[in-house]
């Protein structure tokens, strides 16, 4: 894998690169039977979306959700059905979720 990516990556809007990629893992199972692809994929772009959306809010998961356009339950949920741990020692605890003023 490469270190660096190309300079055409960031020509390509995040469609089109989640495009090219999905087509590629189509071109791998064509002859496949292949079943329930929402619930394959679907984990896929959800856990990276919310590891980085947690991570750009210091681990704050109101400030997340917010950011997602989900409430913090629905956030919550959504972690624990993907495996992703909710408290991890690193994510820091602020008090209680308010909407945005």
């Amino acid at each position: 894998m490469p270190d660096r990516m190309s300079p055409e990556m960031f020509d390509q809007s995040l469609e089109d690169v989640v495009y090219t990629r999905l087509s590629e893992y189509f071109r791998k199972i064509k002859g496949h039977r292949a079943e329930e692809l929402w619930n394959v994929i679907m984990p896929r772009l959800e856990r990276p979306l919310i590891r980085l959306a947690v991570e750009a809010c210091d681990g704050n998961k109101c400030d997340a959700a917010r950011m997602l356009g989900i409430s913090r339950n629905t956030l919550l949920r959504k972690m624990r059905h993907l495996g992703m741990a909710t408290q991890p020692r690193f994510w820091k605890r602020r008090g209680k979720c308010t909407p945005e003023a």
